[in-house]
């Protein structure tokens, strides 16, 4: 099982590294989401070929969830450039992009 940290950050900073590989991780990888808008991560993976089911973690960890990723047989490398615009597009009225932060 691979265990990946990924942050919903303001992109105005610039900081962080804006990279997508969500497509290679292995069936059954724990991604840890650190951001508010779920829904729309929810909607977004839905639509990239992506199962997704959501679990929380204890008190404490405030607007943090993980979420159990099983890529379908069909997705492919091709479909994160094509889909990176959509996502962009999904979240930059609230001034948001995705960010691989790195294992934990």
């Amino acid at each position: 099982m691979t265990d990946i940290k990924i942050n919903v950050y303001d992109s105005s900073t610039h900081k962080g590294n804006s990279l997508f590989c969500l497509f290679n991780l292995p069936e059954g990888s724990r991604v840890l989401i650190v951001g508010e808008s779920l829904a729309e991560w929810k909607q977004y993976f839905r639509s990239a070929c992506f199962c997704t089911r959501t679990v929380k973690i204890g008190s404490g960890w405030n607007n943090f969830h993980i979420i159990l990723f099983h890529p379908c047989r069909n997705s492919s490398k091709q479909l994160i450039s094509q889909d990176i615009s959509k996502l962009k597009a999904l979240l930059a009225p609230n001034g948001y992009l995705l960010c691989l932060v790195k294992n934990f």
